[in-house]
């Protein structure tokens, strides 16, 4: 037996539970004309809930020119307002797209550009011999670990010693490091905190990400707690000093 209320949120179901399209801003020139025209028939339609989105933040991507005006400039967020004070009069209520998954913002390398200790590290692993009693490091890499051919850790091995090396090398973003990704979070979620604050939770429902980049494997965080210490203290299967 189905309730007379349960009923009526099938008949009409709240505004909330409605459709919620991807709004590309892409394409043309996006100005405050537009955005009324369509917010209103959206609404017309039925469509109560929007995403705003933008296909070429930061340049032309996909076959799209880059996004007029390009996104989280002072002319985008004057647009965005606008959007923000017609969906309060009509009782619409926005998402926006955060820009860091699927994307041509590269929000990531702006973080890293001004915070180079936001960079994250990949694990890699190579075959190596002990000669002159160090192993040489190439260009970037960090020793990690150092294995026998069987698997085994080295804490120590002579001269001439084939071993299986674990280094790490610098990759595009720490998401294993919470201060660099209170940088990421910074540069976009709390720049709405702080141009759109009499919005947020009535207006602007959230945010939307998509297709979230895959994780670094390994962090400046680790190895002071996680990498074994007979590899990384080792004088023999250590880097030589000037490769630390």
């Amino acid at each position: 037996m189905i309730s007379p209320a349960l009923h009526q949120l099938f008949d009409a179901p709240p505004r909330d539970f409605g459709p919620t399209p991807l709004w590309w801003w892409s394409g043309a020139k996006v100005t405050r004309e537009q955005l009324d025209w369509q917010l209103r028939r959206f609404a017309d339609g039925g469509v109560h809930n929007l995403v705003v989105i933008n296909l070429a933040p930061a340049g032309p991507a996909f076959g799209a020119r880059t996004d007029d005006p390009p996104w989280f400039g002072e002319e985008w967020w004057d647009r965005f307002t606008d959007t923000c004070r017609i969906a309060r009069d009509i009782g619409t209520r926005l998402w926006f797209y955060d820009q860091i998954g699927f994307s041509g913002a590269n929000v990531q390398g702006a973080v890293t550009r001004h915070h180079p200790e936001a960079t994250g590290l990949a694990l890699r692993s190579r075959r190596a011999t002990v000669t002159g009693g160090t192993i040489a490091l190439r260009g970037a890499e960090t020793l990690v670990a150092a294995y026998d051919m069987e698997g085994r850790l080295l804490p120590t091995a002579p001269e001439g010693t084939d071993v299986q090396l674990v280094v790490a090398v610098p990759t595009a973003f720490d998401y294993l490091d919470p201060h660099a990704v209170s940088l990421l979070l910074d540069t976009v979620h709390h720049e709405y905190d702080r141009r759109v604050p009499e919005y947020l939770g009535n207006v602007i429902a959230g945010s939307f990400q998509d297709e979230l980049p895959g994780t670094n494997s390994w962090s400046h965080r680790f190895p002071a707690s996680s990498a074994p210490a007979a590899a990384t203290t080792s004088s023999t299967i250590s880097p030589p000093s000037s490769a630390r």
